[in-house]
Order: structure tokens, then sequence, then C-alpha cells
């Protein structure tokens, strides 16, 4: 895939202005939410490792992850 794109950016250089590509924008907004999502998991992957040693009722698990799924749920 790389040698492809190397060789139609060598045949066609007016094909492949960045700017033309794609928007500044866009570009940012896309960048901020791959960060957001990795730095995210790199939380939750934290908490689990330092909740490793403790028991999580079943209970408690089930409606743990329907909180996350559906924010609108109540605390209990």
């Amino acid at each position: 895939m790389i040698s492809t794109h190397l060789i139609y950016r060598k045949l066609y250089p007016d094909s492949f202005d960045p700017t033309s590509l794609f928007s500044l924008e866009l570009t940012s907004f896309s960048t901020f939410i791959l960060l957001m999502s990795s730095f995210l998991m790199a939380l939750a992957v934290s908490a689990m490792h330092k909740r490793r040693h403790q028991v999580i009722p079943p209970q408690h698990a089930r409606r743990d992850l329907l909180r996350t799924d559906l924010p609108c749920l109540p605390s209990v």
C-alpha cells in the first residue's frame, strides 16, 4: 500500500496537495478525538489494574456496565 502511494505520488504530483485533501478543522477535530480516546482508554486500564484485587459482586458489575451505556440511569 505504501509503495502504491509512492508510485501514484510520483506519477501525479498535483493530486497530492495536502491542503486540497484535508481541511485543517476536520483533521484537528479527528486528531483530538483520537488522542482523547487513547487517553481515556489508558485511564480505564490504569483503574482496572488498581482495582485488580477487589472482587466486584455480579449485581454491581451489571449495574455499572449498564450505567456506562446509559448515563441517564440514577446512581444507586
